[in-house]
């Protein structure tokens, strides 16, 4: 009984030393119309997108001013699909001329960087 009662005491405290909520959600670049947004919707959160962007921390996309995407495309990655939004300054220097920024089917930020992938 002792070791019954040792067991589930064990497992209970490691389960709530797991489970906390003081996650936040992740910002959101578009309001979509179903559970899977359109292309056309995540066009629609381009500027959402840059500033997200521009908040990762990185110097070199805080300067980013282009807010008109070149394309967005749907891409596999090994954590399932996403949204791949492709933005283009000629004036910035070479390696730095495009921002990628993925963005979850539900519309839902998911980081950004310069190699789109």
């Amino acid at each position: 009984m002792k070791n019954l009662f040792m067991v589930s005491a064990a497992l209970l405290t490691s389960t709530l030393a797991l489970a906390h909520g003081d996650h936040k959600p992740p910002p959101r670049v578009a309001k979509c119309e179903s559970s899977k947004c359109t292309k056309e919707e995540i066009m629609k959160g381009a500027d959402m997108a840059i500033a997200l962007a521009k908040k990762d921390g990185d110097a070199k996309k805080k300067s980013w001013t282009v807010t008109t995407p070149l394309s967005v495309e749907e891409k596999s990655f090994s954590k399932g699909p996403e949204y791949v939004m492709a933005f283009e300054d000629k004036s910035r220097p070479e390696g730095e001329q495009k921002l990628y920024i993925f963005v979850t089917f539900e519309g839902a930020y998911n980081g950004a960087n310069f190699s789109g992938k």
